[in-house]
């Protein structure tokens, strides 16, 4: 591979942030190795246990300096079957969509950005999952979408009823969790509303709850003192436990997580055709690491799955490399 090649794919951090979308995948990146042939000089192929599972390539334009076009076209073959797409490195994400007869219906877009130095939490990471199912039903799965205003946004829909849950706490001033459901068309019905004001610098939290039941009332939070004082707003949501919550929505809208069980459901599939994995379940664990984002991952319900890109060793020996270099 051309010095220009390897220097572009390595300041992008093309390996780095295709091990991550990988993993989201169930698929465990151990090694790779630059394409050193005539027929496709400016290919990485990727191997998991030493079985090669795909590869990623730059596409060049010419001009007065060969350079790279912003898309890079990528294959794997992942344990639900093979996966084609397009990396761009120009907005970090990775486009991609399942070739498979069962899962040809699943499409989705995975975004990787470097905001640190520690590879384990040094990226903001994002994923957007599209399924469709029978009876023209959709499902649409969103965790920390670049193109979302919600944290997590869950919603499945078909031609006569329409279903959401969603938080946001993306804004300064607040929190806010929602429920609601179109039954009927042009019916809302808002199942639940809880939000929490999150620009006073009071110690006690006042939390607001509103349910379909007629309830509606107010209940009171404790919070560190030092730590709610001296965080900035926006990360002031990541300091509430989500236990007082779960009370709450468990007494008074267990519907909304029976959907959210449901949406898991749905994106469980059959690893290798044998052994049920919970993507959903991968990609919540992914984008909402458990010491930063454990408010949004107590709400997605996801069950502990282990990331395989956190002890990742070609990840950390490419981190001692950057940091020496």
């Amino acid at each position: 591979m051309e010095k220009f090649a390897f220097k572009s794919f390595m300041e992008n951090e093309v390996v780095q942030k295709t091990i991550i979308f990988a993993d989201s995948l169930n698929l465990n990146i151990t090694g790779w190795k630059p394409s050193h042939s005539k027929e496709h000089p400016y290919r990485i192929f990727f191997f998991s246990m030493g079985v090669f599972v795909g590869y990623i390539e730059g596409k060049t334009r010419r001009n007065r300096n060969t350079n790279f076009k912003t898309d890079m076209p990528f294959r794997f073959w992942t344990p639900f079957g093979k996966v084609n797409g397009k990396f761009s490195t120009r907005f970090e994400c990775f486009k991609y969509s399942f070739e498979n007869e069962q899962l040809d219906k699943i499409r989705g877009l995975f975004w990787v950005k470097n905001s640190g130095s520690q590879y384990s939490q040094g990226y903001t990471i994002g994923s957007s999952v599209h399924i469709g199912l029978d009876n023209y039903e959709e499902i649409s799965v969103r965790f920390n979408c670049i193109n979302s205003n919600y944290d997590i946004e869950l919603i499945r829909w078909n031609r006569r009823s329409y279903e959401s849950v969603n938080l946001c706490s993306r804004f300064d001033s607040y929190l806010s969790i929602g429920h609601c459901a179109y039954p009927i068309l042009n019916e809302k019905r808002m199942l639940a509303k809880i939000n929490v004001e999150l620009a006073d610098d009071d110690v006690t939290v006042p939390v607001n709850f509103t349910f379909l039941n007629g309830k509606s009332y107010q209940k009171m939070t404790d919070v560190d003192v030092c730590k709610f004082k001296t965080a900035l707003c926006r990360r002031r949501a990541e300091l509430f436990d989500y236990d007082m919550f779960a009370v709450e929505i468990n007494e008074n809208d267990p519907r909304m997580n029976e959907f959210i069980d449901e949406i898991r459901e749905k994106l469980t599939l059959l690893a290798n055709g044998t052994t049920p994995v919970c993507l959903y379940d991968k990609m919540a664990n992914i984008c909402f690491p458990k010491a930063r984002d454990g408010f949004k991952l107590a709400l997605s319900r996801a069950h502990d799955v282990g990331v395989a890109f956190e002890h990742s060793m070609i990840l950390k020996k490419m981190e001692i490399h950057d940091r020496v270099n």
